[in-house]
């Protein structure tokens, strides 16, 4: 009955988003007309060639996660453990470490998708200065964004996992998977500028690699390193495919990134701001880490803390908020 209502959820999120976008779609006062006289052929063709790569990447993708999916448990139970144990220690990443890692991704995965069209448009115009500008703002704004999140669930990692799952299980893997954070954030970002660029065949041949990857170092590590052959799978292919995305936009853009305001002042105000707090709490003890609302209380001050650092050293302005802000309207 818990799988059923969890596929009768996925099925029933994909019906209302479908409904959303096409109500959307109906009732949008903004109709495209084209200025030039072309064919629908030609813009059907125009149409195929975005879509179609993306169609395959994604056809090609699924079929090497599901034979990655079901080599985890095989792998794990060749390593010596159980049958038991090994659905056990893949549930556990799967389900209860990556939902965690990606669910503040949300805010993320909205802008990347905001960001093809904006792009699209830009790059149909030659407008290649206001392209960079965009793309500078939005890695800006996204690796700022995944230290921050990187550094609250590494240092919060056992509290988080007895207050959502009142188990210890998930805290060594989630503490240790929060390291990709910026990587598996950043990527996202990249991959929507990658699209609105027209270089989808290239996202697509990308993900083939990163799923193809996986596939073999699972087959072959699994087996041998069980649980750390598994982790290093993970790191090996989002750091493969991240560093595959980012080549190809600094091909393509020439886009340079500032590490110090991107990077380094970031990564100083988050320890900072972590630091403080947990210096507050053995101080003064007047929290319990193990409840939520505590958990909840720290992290906002935190991530309060933290971006008042950031206006401090001036790594963000408030021209990047509302720019952040007039994306959404």
């Amino acid at each position: 009955y818990a799988c059923i209502a969890i596929v009768f959820g996925m099925c029933i999120s994909e019906i209302a988003s479908f409904l959303c976008l096409y109500l959307l779609y109906k009732t949008s006062k903004t109709a495209y007309k084209s200025k030039t006289d072309v064919k629908p052929m030609q813009n059907l063709m125009k149409l195929l060639r975005i879509s179609v790569p993306d169609a395959i990447g994604s056809c090609c993708r699924s079929i090497l996660l599901t034979i990655e999916h079901l080599l985890i448990p095989v792998g794990f139970k060749k390593a010596g453990s159980s049958a038991e144990q090994a659905l056990s220690v893949y549930g556990i990443i799967h389900g209860m470490v990556f939902p965690i890692l990606l669910y503040p991704s949300a805010i993320l995965v909205s802008l990347s998708g905001l960001l093809v069209p904006e792009i699209a448009e830009c790059n149909a115009l030659n407008q290649t200065k206001h392209i960079e500008y965009i793309i500078k703002r939005v890695m800006h704004i996204s690796v700022i964004y995944s230290i921050c999140v990187s550094a609250v669930l590494y240092s919060f990692s056992h509290s988080l996992s007895i207050v959502i799952y009142h188990k210890e299980e998930c805290a060594p893997y989630l503490e240790l998977l929060s390291v990709l954070i910026p990587v598996m954030y950043l990527d996202m970002s990249v991959d929507g500028i990658l699209k609105g660029l027209n270089q989808q065949f290239y996202s697509m041949r990308y993900n083939i690699i990163d799923s193809a990857l996986c596939v073999v170092l699972v087959y072959f590590l699994l087996p041998r390193f069980a649980v750390k052959g598994y982790i290093f799978t993970l790191f090996a292919s989002e750091i493969i495919n991240f560093f595959l995305s980012l080549r190809r936009l600094i091909v393509v853009t020439k886009v340079r990134v500032d590490i110090i305001k991107t990077i380094v002042k970031p990564c100083i105000s988050a320890v900072c701001s972590i630091a403080l707090i947990k210096a507050t709490i053995k101080m003064t003890g007047f929290l319990d880490i193990s409840s939520a609302p505590s958990i909840i209380f720290m992290i906002v001050t935190i991530i309060a803390i933290y971006f008042a650092s950031l206006f401090i050293f001036s790594s963000i302005t408030y021209k990047d908020i509302k720019w952040f802000k007039s994306i959404f309207q």
